[in-house]
Order: C-alpha cells, then structure tokens, then sequence
C-alpha cells in the first residue's frame, strides 16, 4: 500500500469517525427533546385533570364579567346537548396551556440552551422572559379592562323588549379570542425590538412612521372595541404605549452592544 492510499484511508476513517460523532450527538438531542416534551406533557396533563375537576368556579369565575351586568334572574344557557361536556374540557384545556406555558418555554430554553454561545445567550433570554411576560399582562387587561367595557357595551344596547340568553360555549370562545388578541397585542414591544435589534429597520425608520403606526392603532382599536370613543381610546393608547417600549428596548439594546464594541 502506497503512501496516498494510506492518506486516503485515513481520511474515509476520520470522516466516518465524524458521522458516528454527528449521529450520536443528533441521537442524543432527540433523547434531549423526547425528554423535555415527556416533562411538559407531563405537566400539562396534570394541570388540565386538576382544571377540568374545577372546571365549574373556573367558568362561573370567567363568566363573572357577565353575570354582573345581567340580572339575577338571567343565567347562561347551553344550546347544544353536548356543550355541558365540552365547554367545560376546552376551558381546562385553554387554562392548562396559559399555566404551563411557562414550563413549555423553560422546557424549549433547556433544549437549545446548549447549541447556543455566551452571547446569544445574552440575546435571546431577555426576550423571550420580557415575551412571556407581557403575554400574561395582556391576558390581565383583555378580562379587567377590555371585556368588562365591551360587555357592558353589549348589554346596555338590548332591547327593552328582548332577554339576553348568552350561550355558554359562545361566550367562552369570546373570551379566548379576546384574551388571545390582546396577549398578542402586547408582543409589540418585543416585536419591534426585535426589528431594531436584528438590523432590519433603523430606529429612526420606524420613528418616522409614527403617525401612521398611532392611526393604525385607533383604527384597530375601531374595529375591536364598541362605537364609543372612551373604548377606543383605552385599547389604542397601550397599543401606542408598547410601540414606544419597543423602540426604547430597542434603542437600549442598540446603546449597550455599542458600548460594549467600544470597550
């Protein structure tokens, strides 16, 4: 055998040598993630058996919003036969996932925790606990601000002659969808700081469009919120209020990385 053919076969060796490395590390974080989902799961079904024993205060604390506008004698009613039974299973499962999404974002950090040097580290934790955050303070103002003012809204525009009978599983779905929506909205913040930080808009380009970004906010405001200009205007001004977060996030961010180049 002559000197190449031993290079070569050298090489084929370390090359299979790296494959058996790259295969078993690719084993060892589906053993990682496997792990991990078994955990949240896990976690999840323990707290969706526990909401769905307790099923009954958690609507009847859901529904309060609506029970105080209603007279005594009204109650929510059930339209289809099966709605006593699935109603309460789609509230446990809705409260499960907002209680342990904490544990599912712990679970995710764990897995890439890893993979990721010192600096991204630095990067990617605060947004993603400022996220999670913000998530559960737009929860929070969806059921005691902006609920409150749209069912008061709606109740105070029946008929004299019609009787409110609001369907348990309609009311539900509204309350998912409005606390959705306003969870979402309070991402603005990290989503614009995101934009400053990746470098794909300037502060400055997203300042000039300002007065665009705050009618867009009113009309948004417009579409979700009653007829009334109060309504309006407590849902479109923290709009505008975490639109200015997000460019202050993101102009602190910006100043600390440059501070820490010119150290």
């Amino acid at each position: 055998m002559n000197l190449l053919d031993q290079v070569d076969q050298a090489d084929q060796q370390n090359q299979q040598q790296e494959q058996r490395e790259q295969h078993s590390e690719f084993i060892q974080h589906l053993a990682l993630l496997r792990k991990n989902l078994i955990i949240y799961l896990s976690g999840f079904v323990i707290v969706f058996i526990l909401a769905v024993i307790y099923s009954e205060p958690l609507f009847r604390w859901i529904a309060t919003p609506l029970l105080h506008l209603l007279p005594p004698t009204h109650h929510l009613t059930a339209t289809q036969v099966t709605a006593t039974v699935t109603v309460p299973i789609k509230l446990a499962f809705w409260v499960s996932l907002a209680v342990t999404m904490p544990m599912l974002f712990w679970q995710i950090w764990r897995f890439i925790f890893p993979a990721l040097h010192q600096k991204e580290k630095y990067m990617l934790l605060p947004p993603l606990l400022l996220s999670l955050i913000l998530f559960y303070t737009g929860i929070s103002f969806a059921y005691f601000l902006v609920i409150p003012l749209l069912l008061h809204f709606f109740v105070s525009v029946i008929p004299q002659e019609v009787v409110m009978m609001a369907d348990m599983n309609y009311y539900l779905s509204f309350i998912i969808r409005l606390a959705v929506i306003c969870g979402l909205m309070f991402e603005i913040p990290v989503f614009i700081a995101g934009l400053i930080i990746s470098e794909q808009l300037s502060i400055q380009q997203i300042s000039s469009k300002r007065a665009y970004i705050i009618l867009a906010c009113f009309v948004i405001a417009m579409l979700l919120t009653p007829p009334d200009a109060i309504s309006q205007f407590l849902l479109a001004l923290p709009m505008w209020l975490l639109f200015e977060l997000g460019l202050l996030l993101g102009y602190v961010f910006r100043y600390s990385r440059s501070s820490q180049k010119l150290s």
